[in-house]
C-alpha cells in the first residue's frame, strides 16, 4: 500500500456508541487505484465513511509473471471507539 486514508468516524455512530467491521470487495487496477468498491457487510451507518476513505487508497500495482495486472480483493475496515475506562495495572 502506498497511501492509506483513515475513515472519519460518523458523529451519529459515535453518539450511539456503534462499533463494527465493514467488509468491502474491490478491484485494484493496473495503476494501483481502488475501483469497483462494494459493501459486503457491516453497519450501514459506518459503511459510507469506509467507502469514502478506501476510494482514496493507493497500492503498488500488482504484477503476475512480470506483467501489471488488475486484482480483486477484500478490504476490512474496523471502527472502534476508545475505551471509556482506563485499564488498571
Amino acid at each position: 500500500m502506498i497511501k492509506k486514508v483513515e475513515p472519519k468516524y460518523p458523529g451519529v455512530a459515535k453518539a450511539a456508541r456503534i462499533e463494527g467491521v465493514v467488509v468491502l470487495t474491490a478491484t485494484i487496477d493496473e495503476q494501483g487505484h481502488v475501483t469497483g468498491l462494494q459493501v459486503q457487510s457491516g453497519p450501514e451507518v459506518l459503511a459510507k465513511e469506509a467507502v469514502k476513505a478506501v476510494r482514496q487508497w493507493e497500492y503498488e500495482p500488482y504484477k503476475y509473471k512480470g506483467a501489471v495486472v488488475e486484482v480483486q480483493t477484500t478490504i476490512t475496515v474496523t471502527f472502534a471507539l476508545p475505551s471509556l475506562h482506563k485499564k488498571e495495572k
